[in-house]
């Protein structure tokens, strides 16, 4: 548990955490590009080779791809790795 906002934390030790903007702004692009797009959590695990449930959580932002596999949700999107980890602007959204 993340004691400073009481949000869980799945990350392994010294991982990004949900109060990371890096995290923060990954989730939200990344939720927002699948909507936009009408691909399903299904529909994206599969391309990427995870679980619908490791998407899911990447949207909410309790997991983050690990560096060496963060190319691949970068390519099937077609959105370059620093416009998904650009802190968002303002205060972060909290979704759940």
């Amino acid at each position: 548990m993340d004691r400073s906002n009481n949000t869980p934390v799945t990350c392994k030790k010294g991982a990004l955490t949900p109060a990371n903007p890096l995290v923060q702004g990954f989730s939200t692009r990344f939720r927002t590009w699948r909507a936009s797009n009408d691909h399903t959590l299904s529909d994206v695990a599969e391309a990427v080779k995870v679980s619908a449930s490791t998407v899911h959580a990447w949207e909410l932002g309790t997991r983050f791809p690990s560096v060496d596999n963060l190319h691949t949700p970068c390519q099937y999107t077609g959105t370059p790795a620093q416009r998904f980890l650009a802190p968002l602007k303002g205060p972060p959204r909290r979704y759940g």
